[in-house]
């Protein structure tokens, strides 16, 4: 029976649950991780603007003594800045440097051997670069069976797109390619945080009356460089798997792309 006086009113959303700061769950972490790097790259910049207006005598800081302890100064914060940036990153590039040897190592064993290691190498992965690896279940054509019974069914006759494109551990889908761009950026990265570490080796070890002039202009480019480099190629990788999506084409999963470039080829 209808009772009008129990019958519970509609819920009213709250306003906080309507308007959410952001769907991602991890949002904190991410501004977290922006101002944290923003700080840093203010220090660093602030110092070099100093240091550049001490050594052009734009910014009077007194006789030529003063000037060279300024100098000094300036030079210890940034490297102490690339210090730390490079003791925080470089266990993370360690690790994703092995992961993705895994992957690549794995992916090239014949079925049946141990995949274990490949696949969480392969999950691992998955969650710092979505980009590359795409879980099963994100495919548009949700019947994937198909390509199963397909490479059942056809198991001398691989397709040119499975074959050669795709590679697959577990439920994760990637190109060698891209992993193996990947491997590349991370070795560059792991060299610009040894260099790094040489540097501040040079810097702690002799202050600025007995320090060698011509190990600086020797060390400091290919530090800069194998930082910037490896930064970029990883950033480029994420801009151009951006918006990428797996779909099914004659029964196979190929990265949408891929399957548009082959159309305007043919």
């Amino acid at each position: 029976m209808y009772e009008p006086n129990r019958t519970p009113a509609p819920a009213t959303p709250i306003l906080g649950e309507t308007y959410g700061h952001s769907s991602d769950p991890d949002w904190e972490r991410k501004l977290a991780s922006k101002i944290y790097n923003a700080v840093l790259e203010a220090v660093v910049a602030i110092a070099g603007v100093f240091l550049l207006l001490v050594q052009t005598g734009l910014s009077p800081v007194g006789d030529k003594r003063a000037q060279g302890n300024w100098v000094e100064i300036a030079t210890q914060v940034m490297n102490g800045v690339f210090t730390w940036r490079a003791i925080t990153n470089h266990p993370y590039y360690i690790v994703r440097l092995v992961m993705a040897s895994r992957v690549l190592k794995a992916s090239g064993q014949q079925r049946g051997q141990k995949l274990g290691p490949g696949i969480r190498a392969a999950r691992y992965m998955c969650s710092k670069f979505p980009c590359v690896f795409v879980h099963r279940g994100t495919i548009f054509d949700h019947d994937v069976d198909c390509f199963e019974a397909q490479r059942s069914d056809t198991k001398n006759a691989k397709s040119p797109v499975e074959s050669e494109e795709i590679s697959r551990l577990g439920n994760f889908m990637f190109l060698c390619d891209e992993v193996k761009y990947i491997r590349t950026s991370l070795i560059i990265l792991n060299l610009g945080c040894l260099f790094q570490y040489i540097m501040t080796a040079y810097m702690w070890s002799y202050n600025a009356l007995t320090r060698p002039g011509f190990v600086m202009p020797v060390l400091l480019p290919p530090t800069i460089l194998c930082s910037v480099i490896g930064q970029h190629r990883l950033k480029k990788l994420k801009k151009r798997g951006e918006g990428r999506r797996m779909i099914l084409v004659n029964g196979a999963p190929v990265f949408r792309e891929l399957s548009i470039t082959r159309k305007s080829e043919s």
